[in-house]
């Protein structure tokens, strides 16, 4: 997996799509070896699981694969939180293959009661509270969402990514004093983290939305400021969205520039080796758009 993973971090001119195949082939080979002689064993099961999971953008069924390995897992482990979580990921990552809007619903609502499995099993299992409170997300149950969410964030408050979130949401719902609790949220990440361009941006927004017009712009040419070389064009819209707000037009959700990003689950687990992935290009998803 490390020998695909290097391979596939090549130059796109240089790169071996056989090599990756050929080492993803073996990796599979090898640990599905080490199953067959270890069958009671939990971690050469959750090690095939791994594998399967980690190869989905190349391997058919891959992730068909990866859910039957981590059935067998619960199986052998009955109340271990982790392999509910690594099974409602799977299930939220098949949602888009789904024909049907019953068929997605139903998907959410497993993937909902596995990750309200495995905090049940763990009360302080941040990461089964903070995917939990994304697919409450996705639900519209944001009150919901906000409560688990403040439970991940109450048994891990040192991870920026919860505590973003918990601010994005009460952007979101918006209610009483929501908005100034987001406020507080942001500034409190700003303080550890005074570069985090997501956090500028969506207190930029904030500010626009209670019509602090200088407080707005300010936040917005701290994140050109902080985009990488390379993102002239993102920089350039981002100049757009201040002299936007400069000349009295409103960067609403239908003329925002910047595409939001889907919050990533967390896996609380390290995996068996890193995932061969495509390169990433330059590109504004790193920057969430402002809450609706």
């Amino acid at each position: 997996m490390v020998l695909a993973n290097n391979e596939m971090m090549k130059d796109e001119k240089v790169r071996d799509i056989n090599k990756v195949s050929d080492y993803l082939n073996k990796s599979i080979e090898a640990v599905s070896r080490g199953k067959d002689l270890l069958p009671k064993d939990i971690l050469a099961i959750e090690a095939l699981a791994q594998i399967y999971e980690n190869t989905a953008y190349y391997v058919a069924d891959s992730m068909k694969l990866a859910e039957e390995n981590y059935n067998n897992t619960l199986k052998l482990e009955p109340n271990n939180p982790v392999f509910y979580l690594k099974l409602a990921q799977i299930k939220i990552n098949s949602i888009s293959s789904k024909s049907s809007e019953e068929e997605r619903k139903g998907m959410i609502e497993e993937a909902k009661n596995l990750l309200q499995k495995s905090v049940d099993l763990k009360q302080n299992f941040d990461a089964g509270y903070y995917n939990l409170s994304l697919i409450q997300k996705a639900l519209g149950d944001l009150d919901g969402s906000i409560e688990n969410m403040k439970k991940a964030v109450s048994i891990n408050s040192n991870d920026v990514n919860y505590v973003f979130n918990l601010g994005q949401l009460y952007q979101i719902r918006a209610k009483n004093d929501d908005e100034q609790i987001a406020e507080a949220i942001y500034k409190k990440i700003l303080e550890v983290q005074p570069n985090q361009i997501d956090t500028h941006f969506n207190l930029g927004y904030l500010y626009e939305k209670q019509g602090k017009k200088n407080e707005a712009i300010s936040e917005y040419q701290i994140v050109e400021s902080l985009l990488p070389s390379g993102t002239e064009d993102l920089k350039a819209k981002i100049a757009k969205m201040v002299s936007n707000i400069k000349n009295g037009i409103k960067n609403s959700p239908e003329n925002l520039v910047v595409n939001q990003p889907e919050s990533k689950p967390e896996n609380n687990q390290a995996e068996a080796a890193p995932a061969p992935t495509p390169p990433i290009p330059n590109d504004l998803n790193q920057v969430p758009a402002p809450a609706q």
